[in-house]
């Protein structure tokens, strides 16, 4: 991926200013005081705005849009597809870590085992998911198996001649 992009937040710092016009003039130590406690109410609010889900969306957006750029870029599909997958991969376990985080920090230890057993109710379906796609992927073989030999029957070059023609 020759574009990396990088997301980053930044706050405002805390400045003693009054927020009436004529912002030069500094507040009463009383004021100053409830803006403080003002102003963290607002930080809050906005960090609670910004979540993590948020941020990984848009990443995931920005990585997926490179990732789909490879096959018309170079023709490699198949160098796509493994990327694709790979990220797929990487990111449900970021996805899996930050919800094991959130729980941890919303529920503590107890929010963090409820999360943990969900994750691996999640890992269970997801390996009985890749165990079906094989034995699909194996039925698919073995009828294609049948086809081919089936119009090799038609086509009089098998079961009809012998090995040296």
């Amino acid at each position: 991926m020759a574009n990396p992009y990088f997301i980053k937040i930044e706050l405002p710092a805390e400045t003693n200013q009054g927020v009436m016009a004529g912002g030069g003039i500094e507040n009463s130590s009383a004021e100053g005081a409830e803006g403080s406690a003002g102003a963290d109410k607002v930080l809050n609010k906005a960090k609670g705005l910004v979540s993590f889900s948020a941020i990984k969306a848009t990443a995931d957006t920005l990585i997926n849009y490179q990732i789909s750029t490879v096959s018309l870029q170079t023709g490699a599909t198949e160098y796509e597809q493994r990327l694709s997958t790979g990220y797929s991969v990487l990111s449900q376990t970021v996805g899996a870590v930050g919800t094991l985080v959130g729980a941890a920090m919303v529920g503590g230890p107890a929010g963090a085992a409820v999360a943990a057993i969900g994750l691996a109710v999640s890992g269970v379906h997801k390996v009985i998911g890749i165990m079906q796609k094989e034995q699909m992927l194996q039925l698919q073989q073995g009828l294609e198996n049948v086809s081919i030999g089936m119009a090799n029957i038609r086509a009089g070059t098998a079961g009809r001649r012998s090995a040296n023609q």
